[in-house]
């Protein structure tokens, strides 16, 4: 693995997998709104789906909740933030494919 050029304007970074399999992971700052909520500094674990709208039914259908419905990540892709219980968080998302990327 091994990181991504340098942060960008927010500070985020990225770190790209082995062999092409593009974006494993990435690291940012606190939201100054986050902080302003004293919500504490965290890590989050990414599940890749190919269908984040219907993956979110799927868990609200199991009685799961939706801290963020499905939204667009720029160019990055679409994911939403959901929680099977209150206390176990868990992001979701599918990046877009070359061939979807905006041009």
């Amino acid at each position: 693995m091994e990181l991504r050029g340098p942060a960008d304007a927010a500070g985020t970074r990225l770190l790209d997998g082995a062999e092409g399999e593009g974006v494993v992971a990435g690291i940012a700052p606190q939201s100054p709104e986050m902080a302003a909520q004293s919500v504490p500094p965290m890590w989050n674990t990414y599940l890749a789906v190919e269908d984040v709208d219907a993956a979110s039914e799927r868990v609200t259908a199991a009685g799961g909740q939706l801290a963020m419905a499905p939204f667009d990540v720029m160019d990055a892709g679409r994911m939403a933030f959901a929680s099977i219980r209150p206390a176990l968080p868990s992001p979701s998302g599918r990046p877009r494919t070359t061939s979807e990327q905006p041009s």
